[in-house]
């Protein structure tokens, strides 16, 4: 389990952003008007997310479905009134490679 933590460059004490139960948080993207984080949320290592969370603090809220596959590269719009990601398509497509020559002999 991975939480997100906010740490001031000056010094001080850390603050917990999510107090999260499961699974790991990866690629934290803060929004162009710094009230929100948007970040990938792994659970069990097979069902990916993104998640928004507020700067603040509190709940998590699920932006895609985690049956969608892999999602990469997030990013804010210079707005910040979307958010754009690669999805990786799982593919399960079975691939047959023969030797000819080896069949034929």
């Amino acid at each position: 389990m991975q939480n997100l933590w906010r740490q001031p460059i000056n010094g001080g004490s850390p603050t917990r952003i999510t107090r999260l139960t499961d699974g790991r948080v990866a690629a934290p993207e803060v929004s162009p008007e710094e009230s929100w984080i948007l970040v990938s949320r792994l659970i069990d290592d097979i069902m990916m997310s993104l998640w928004m969370v507020p700067v603040s603090g509190g709940d998590p809220v699920r932006m895609t479905d985690p049956r969608m596959g892999c999602l990469a590269d997030v990013s804010f719009s210079t707005d910040g009134g979307e958010f754009i990601y690669l999805h990786i398509e799982p593919r399960h497509d079975v691939v047959l490679i023969r030797d000819d020559a080896a069949a034929s002999g």
